[in-house]
C-alpha cells in the first residue's frame, strides 16, 4: 500500500518530464482517484475533496497572479527598463548588479508569491544585462528553494504543516527557526555553485560582494524567521537592499521611481502584523 500512495506522484514525475505536464495531470489524476476508490473511499468525501482543492488551487492562482499582474503592469509602464536602467548606475560591475538582482528579486517574488513565480520573472532581468539563459534560470531556482519556507506569505508552512497537523503557535515558531538556520547552512554551497559558474561565463573572478549580501540576507533570515515567520523573506530581501544602497552600491543617487510598486506591495503585507484587529478580520472565517 505504501508503493500505492507514491505511485500517482511518480507517474506525475515521470510523465511529466517524458509525455508532457498536461497528459501527466490526466494520468495522475485518474490513478489517484481509481486508488481511492479501491480504498474503500466514499464517493461524497472525493468530490468533497474536489471542491477543497478547487478552492486551494483557486487561493494559490490568486496569490501567483498577483505577482504577474505587478511584473506585467510594471512592464507596460516602463518602470523594468528603468528599474535596469537605476542599477546600471548604481554600479558599474554587472556581476554585483546580478548578484543583487538574483538575491533580491528572487527572495521578494518568492516570499510574496511562491511557487516558482521567481523562476517566470527574475531570468528575463538576468538575461537582459547579457547573462546566458541556462545559468539565469539555474542561479534564480537554486537560490529559490533557499526562501521557499516562508514563500507566498508562509503558505508551504500553513497549508502544509499548520492546517492538516494542527501545529500549536509555538511549535510553528520552532519550525520556522529550524528552518532559518537550516536554510542559512544551505545557502553556503549554492553561492559556491553560483559564483563559480558566473566567473567561468564571464571570465572574470566573481566579487566578493555576492558573499556579503548572501551573508546579509541568511543572517537576517535565520534571525528574524521565528518572530516574523511567513513575512522573514520580505523582511530579508528588504534589508539586503537597504545594505547594498548603503555598503556595495558605488552610487547611492538610486532612482526610487521604478522600486515604488515593491515597497508599496510590502507595506500593504506588513499591515496585519502592525494592525492587529486587521489581522483578525482577514483571518476570520464565515
Amino acid at each position: 500500500m505504501t508503493f500505492l500512495a507514491f505511485l500517482p506522484i511518480v507517474l506525475l514525475l515521470v510523465l511529466s518530464l517524458t509525455w508532457g505536464v498536461r497528459q501527466a495531470i490526466l494520468v495522475a489524476f485518474g490513478v489517484t482517484s481509481g486508488l481511492f476508490f479501491l480504498d474503500g473511499g466514499a464517493a461524497a468525501v472525493f468530490f468533497a475533496g474536489l471542491v477543497n482543492a478547487v478552492f486551494g488551487t483557486a487561493t494559490i492562482l490568486m496569490i501567483v497572479g498577483g505577482a504577474l499582474l505587478l511584473y506585467a503592469v510594471m512592464e507596460q509602464t516602463g518602470s523594468l527598463d528603468e528599474l535596469k536602467a537605476s542599477l546600471e548606475k548604481v554600479h558599474p560591475d554587472r556581476q554585483v548588479r546580478f548578484f543583487f538582482l538574483a538575491l533580491f528579486m528572487t527572495a521578494f517574488f518568492e516570499s510574496v508569491a511562491g511557487f516558482g513565480t521567481p523562476g517566470v520573472l527574475v531570468p528575463l532581468l538576468l538575461m537582459g544585462m547579457g547573462f546566458s539563459a541556462p545559468l539565469c534560470i539555474a542561479a534564480v531556482l537554486l537560490f529559490n528553494g533557499l526562501f521557499a519556507v516562508s514563500g507566498a506569505v508562509g503558505t508551504p508552512v500553513a497549508l502544509g504543516l499548520v492546517q492538516p497537523l494542527g501545529l500549536e503557535p509555538a511549535t510553528v515558531t520552532r519550525v520556522y527557526a529550524v528552518a532559518g538556520v537550516g536554510v542559512a547552512l544551505a545557502s553556503v554551497p549554492v553561492m559556491a555553485v553560483v559564483r563559480r559558474q558566473v566567473a567561468a561565463e564571464t571570465g572574470e573572478r566573481a566579487p566578493r560582494s555576492g558573499w556579503a549580501m548572501l551573508a546579509v540576507v541568511m543572517v537576517a533570515y535565520a534571525g528574524l524567521a521565528p518572530w516574523l515567520q511567513e513575512l522573514t523573506g520580505i523582511a530579508a530581501a528588504g534589508l539586503l537592499a537597504g545594505f547594498c544602497v548603503a555598503a556595495v552600491f558605488t552610487d547611492r543617487r538610486l532612482v526610487w521611481r521604478p522600486w515604488v510598486p515593491y515597497f508599496v506591495l510590502v507595506g500593504l503585507l506588513f499591515l496585519p502584523k502592525l494592525v492587529p484587529p486587521l489581522a483578525g478580520l482577514l483571518e476570520a472565517e464565515l
